[in-house]
């Protein structure tokens, strides 16, 4: 019973998240663009069509999973609700960051947690269903309480909303690439443990239904430990980065002279490194001092020195991926989503390959392809960083339009102005 809910558990989260990143960063940017438009009346009316989206795939991804696993049907039915809940909450997390009301954020969740283990407690006390069931009741409902709670939070900041509900869709056209750039660092997250499922240390749980708890449990732990790293990376370093970053926008757009632009730039530059290898430091520090703890406490609760083993290389893999995630998000800053895409794919690839290749060898490098994964994929962040950074100016000013063709109506104006006035024609794409 324990393994089946850990299953339960594991693969509605993996579900949740993937499906929500499929439209995370496109709804990160959609918003971003009409705060910047003050178009703010959209923000809603794309909440709610984005999870309504959000919320319809994955119900029928999961219908199709439940169709081919074969759990009791009260466990489909609670881990089905489970996957949707979770799907809805990590999306409404997009609107959640741009409201930054970070005291009411936590109150939320702080809140759903509580109410969903009071529920836990009650019904295992009362002996009225399975411990299990029990479980699996008091998250759904702490979850779909966030999720209310969050809608609530996001209704009340963006209270003016029209009718433009799949008005983002257009978004899709115009930058497909963002659809992509999250969806692989998501699969980066978890591809590492649905390999390891396939190994000797995995087992079924039902028909096409794996685990291997002696890797998912340290595994687990390894994530939690990069929550300092983005908690810090969206409430300091993002935000003094953005501040360098709009003086530079500013003279860039004509603010200043060329040497104010120089100073502007040199400024965000320097700002820039100095925050993130802060954001590294700290980290790292976290990771270290993490690994330790676990030296000291793993035994304590019941955790060998294989999964000690696997926890260390998992912590300090996550360290490189989340730093990855975190330069690929400052280089789509400057809307260089070409390079963002090919960072995350190179990280998605090299771990499924190095996975692959550590667990054809002795178990006790179970881990160890995550990390060099992590640590290859961050190297070429920070090369790509650097070359974008060394081109800047170079590369802002022209990607920019140099004109643009003028509609038909206008176009005939324009010639019978020239006709007439004897001047030249102006070439195509300088209309006006």
């Amino acid at each position: 019973q324990q393994n089946m809910l850990m299953a339960g558990v594991t693969y509605a989260f993996i579900g949740g998240l993937l499906i929500s990143g499929l439209f995370g960063m496109l709804m990160s940017r959609y918003v971003s663009d009409m705060l910047y438009t003050k178009q703010k009346e959209k923000i809603f009316s794309s909440f709610i069509g984005g999870m309504s989206l959000c919320v319809m795939i994955s119900g029928l991804i999961s219908l199709v999973f439940i169709y081919y696993i074969d759990l009791p049907p009260m466990m489909e039915f609670l881990c089905y609700i489970l996957t949707i809940t979770i799907t809805a909450m990590f999306f409404s997390m997009v609107y959640i960051s741009a409201v930054k009301d970070y005291v009411r954020i936590t109150l939320n969740f702080i809140i759903g947690i509580a109410v969903g283990y009071l529920i836990i407690r009650y019904l295992i006390s009362r002996q009225t269903m399975d411990t299990i069931y029990a479980v699996l009741v008091g998250m759904d409902i702490g979850f779909i309480l966030i999720v209310c709670l969050h809608t609530v939070s996001v209704k009340s900041f963006f209270a003016v909303h029209d009718k433009s509900y799949f008005a983002f869709l257009s978004y899709l056209k115009k930058m497909p690439s963002l659809l992509f750039i999250n969806t692989f660092y998501m699969v980066s997250i978890f591809a590492h443990t649905v390999i390891v499922w396939q190994t000797s240390i995995g087992f079924s749980i039902a028909s096409h239904m794996r685990v291997a708890p002696v890797y998912d449990v340290p595994a687990f732990i390894a994530l939690l430990t990069t929550m300092p790293a983005m908690v810090m990376f969206v409430v300091k370093t993002e935000t003094t980065f953005y501040d360098h970053y709009r003086e530079y926008m500013h003279m860039l757009d004509g603010g200043g002279s060329l040497m104010d632009l120089e100073q502007a730039g040199k400024s965000m530059k320097d700002n820039l490194y100095n925050e993130i290898f802060l954001l590294m430091q700290v980290q790292l520090m976290v990771s270290v001092l993490s690994v330790i703890l676990a030296r000291l406490y793993f035994s304590s609760m019941g955790l060998s020195d294989f999964a000690f083993y696997i926890f260390a290389y998992l912590c300090f893999g996550y360290f490189c991926i989340v730093m990855v995630n975190i330069i690929a998000s400052i280089i789509l800053y400057f809307d260089d989503r070409a390079s963002a895409l090919k960072i995350m794919a190179m990280l998605m690839v090299t771990q499924i390959i190095f996975v692959l290749v550590s667990v054809r060898f002795d178990s006790g490098y179970f881990g160890l392809g995550t990390l060099v994964s992590g640590v290859v994929t961050l190297s070429y962040a920070f090369v790509v960083l650097s070359k974008m950074l060394e081109t800047l100016d170079y590369r802002l000013y022209c990607t920019q339009p140099i004109g643009y063709l003028t509609d038909e109506a206008d176009s005939e104006k324009a010639k019978e102005k020239s006709a007439s006035s004897g001047a030249k024609k102006a070439p195509r794409g300088f209309g006006r």
